[in-house]
């Protein structure tokens, strides 16, 4: 017959889980599917999770279309009059990124605003879930 070890056996086991939010929502199919239904619950959340999906879409396009779908990125999740306008980005990070994406767009455009957008959410947003 199966059973379960008693818990004094599975205490270091406990200890040894990672519980941060790379492993549980980034790193771990499962759990990053259950952090995002629960970003779509909220809609700050949701619009932070679409513009990481815009991202890794835009670094998978074809060069000729890279700068379309980078400006279309920029109008909706980074302007102030845009739709979708995601929370705490720094002016001057937009301002170079705009900036760098007429001179020429490159995979690795949207970088660091990406590392602000997992920054973000794996506090607050993290704590909550």
């Amino acid at each position: 017959m199966l059973q379960f070890p008693h818990i004094s056996q599975c205490e270091e086991l406990r200890l040894s889980l990672e519980r941060d939010y790379h492993s549980l929502c980034e790193r771990q199919p499962i759990g990053r599917l259950l952090f995002r239904e629960f970003c779509a619950t909220r809609p700050e959340l949701s619009r932070c999770v679409a513009f990481l999906d815009g991202v890794a879409e835009y670094e998978v396009t074809p060069d000729d279309k890279r700068k379309a779908c980078g400006r279309q990125l920029t109008q909706n999740f980074l302007s102030h009059t845009g739709p979708d306008l995601i929370p705490d980005v720094p002016r001057q990070l937009v301002m170079n990124c705009t900036q760098r994406l007429e001179q020429g767009p490159c995979k690795d455009l949207f970088q660091e605003l990406t590392r602000l957008t997992h920054e973000y959410l794996s506090v607050a947003p993290f704590a909550d879930y």
